[in-house]
């Protein structure tokens, strides 16, 4: 601060001099100062932001300027597309239909065939164009297989074709127990395990006498261990008969009209002589 006396009115004149520099905090934002290097003095306005010592307009939503990180897909207010245009993966493309001549991405021959034509060779199938196949052409297409079609569809060596399905032939020492295969037509295929035996083609547990199961190959005579019979039976070659008494209500093959007349009783106007009525 410079001072000194007017001289023809005695006043005291005081003359502010700014130097080149300014002081940060003196709310002068000086031509050496800026919002990074003296934010008190240089504030950016509302809606703003200080970048790199400039003040910069935040972008938003909405604010009519379509901004870098915003598009027509999350931004549509800001970025809209032209008039013939809509929005696809967040780029502005022109507006397709069916009939404009052009096969577009989300056509196909199914959906729009007038701008998504097969050629004269071809039929569409599911949305795709198909070359036409026919029995004859050397190419087994999907259409076809070896009972519709066998010149184009035929089975490799070793197999046969079974309901349009090539299967492998099968043989006796393959390797394999065919379906057409058991122990008894092939046991080489179709060995039993090492505790079974094959019985009539089919693999059964063997078993022994005492085991505490009557096989069918067992009873009363051969493993009565195994095939013992009721309390009230005997075993007859092989068979376990029910037990007689007199008076069970059968005649049975030991009793007579002599040992067991209960069950024996001749008819009326039969008498008993020797265990025959007569």
């Amino acid at each position: 601060m410079v001072v000194w006396l007017d001289a023809e009115s005695t006043q005291a004149l005081c003359i502010i001099q700014r130097g080149k520099g300014t002081v940060c905090g003196d709310q002068i934002c000086g031509s050496n100062e800026d919002c990074s290097s003296c934010s008190s003095d240089c504030k950016c306005g509302n809606n703003q932001y200080c970048y790199s010592g400039n003040c910069i307009t935040e972008a938003f939503c909405g604010d009519g300027i379509c901004n870098a990180g915003e598009d027509c897909s999350s931004c549509g207010v800001d970025c809209r597309c032209g008039k013939n245009q809509q929005c696809y993966s967040e780029t502005c493309i022109t507006k397709n239909y069916c009939g404009d001549g052009k096969c577009d991405f989300n056509e196909d021959c199914s959906s729009c065939p007038s701008d998504c034509t097969c050629r004269g060779d071809q039929y569409c199938y599911t949305g795709s164009c198909i070359t036409k196949s026919y029995c004859g052409d050397g190419k087994c297409d999907f259409n076809e297989d070896c009972s519709s079609c066998y010149q184009d569809c035929r089975c490799g060596n070793n197999q046969y074709c079974y309901s349009g399905t090539c299967l492998t032939q099968s043989y006796c020492g393959d390797g394999r127990c065919d379906s057409n295969e058991d122990c008894s037509s092939c046991s080489s295929d179709c060995g039993c395990d090492k505790n079974q035996y094959c019985y009539s083609g089919s693999c059964i547990a063997q078993n022994y006498c005492g085991d505490g199961k009557c096989d069918f190959n067992e009873d009363c005579s051969s493993c009565s261990s195994d095939c013992g019979c009721g309390d009230d039976q005997y075993c007859y070659s092989g068979t376990c008969i029910t037990q007689s008494y007199c008076g069970d209500g059968i005649c049975d093959s030991n009793e007579d009209c002599s040992s067991c007349q209960s069950d024996c009783a001749c008819q009326s106007g039969s008498y008993c002589y020797s265990g025959s009525c007569i």
